[in-house]
């Protein structure tokens, strides 16, 4: 599941991103847990759909291009391991921060 949920933000982020764009990634962990922040450089999320976005079957991609399912995944997965996301977004710059709690002694 994680690595669905990975593989579903990535995939995300460099469609946003689109031709000649970037997407950087970065993980840190500190008082037992790991975030991971996913960064693209594309147009945004408008506002009028930012609170949308995790909605099962809602997409902003035309009908042949996309489910609506890949985002709707992050957020069910990052739930069901007591993790937290959080989306930031302006022109040029995309932010999804994901929390989950560090596995270990």
């Amino acid at each position: 599941e994680l690595s669905q949920m990975w593989h579903s933000l990535l995939d995300n982020a460099v469609d946003a991103a689109g031709a000649g764009g970037k997407v950087s990634i970065t993980a840190t962990g500190e008082d037992g847990r790991i975030r991971v922040e996913v960064v693209d450089d594309g147009p945004g999320i408008q506002e009028d759909v930012r609170d949308r976005i995790f909605d099962p079957f809602f997409t902003t991609k035309p009908v042949d291009q996309g489910t609506g399912l890949g985002l709707e995944l992050v957020r069910r997965v990052v739930g069901q391991h007591r993790g937290e996301i959080d989306v930031s977004s302006v022109p040029g710059r995309t932010v999804f921060l994901v929390t989950l709690k560090s596995e270990g002694p």
